[in-house]
């Protein structure tokens, strides 16, 4: 028997505000004992520090019993920094960042992975513009997967005039 995840969300929404958090995602995967609840919150201002993850879940857990049937862990945590994207509204939230997307909208249909900067997201489609500079339009139902890239920043290169220094005094 399914579950219904927008059922769960609704469910646990109002909980998760209640203490000042945003509900960023609600996953149910595996089957039978395997089954997990991932319950992804997030503080707009801030990281969510663990024992605001904790409480929360301790909430949240009696809530989740009543919805979902049979055996099943929950876990609750923030969405972290490379973050998945589902909905319109994650797509919103994360304008302007690195993303990678995995698609079937390319123009012979083909299943491909992109990566770029994600420039316009509204309620059917999200713009990026690719490594390569092409800008493209990706409607979120040609959408599989997505997710925010988190990037370090360059890296140094072998011979920058810092090592170069560091060479000579030998």
């Amino acid at each position: 028997m399914g579950v219904d995840t927008e059922a769960i969300r609704a469910a646990l929404e109002p909980v998760v505000s209640q203490h000042d958090l945003e509900l960023y995602d609600v996953e149910l995967s595996g089957s039978g004992r395997a089954r997990v609840l991932r319950v992804s919150i997030q503080d707009p201002e801030q990281p969510v520090a663990l024992d605001r993850l904790a409480t929360v879940s301790r909430v949240l857990g009696p809530i989740a019993d009543e919805l979902v049937t049979g055996h099943y862990e929950l876990e609750v945590s923030s969405p972290g920094i490379e973050r998945p994207l589902r909905r319109a509204a994650h797509f919103r939230g994360a304008i302007g960042e690195i993303i990678t997307i995995k698609h079937s909208a390319s123009s012979d249909g083909a299943t491909v992975r992109e990566r770029g900067r994600l420039l316009d997201a509204d309620d059917d489609a999200a713009t990026i513009e690719l490594d390569s500079g092409e800008h493209r339009t990706v409607p979120y139902a040609a959408i599989a997967a997505a997710r925010t890239v988190f990037e370090w920043g360059p890296q140094p290169r072998p011979g920058t005039p810092k090592r170069a220094k560091e060479h000579t005094k030998r």
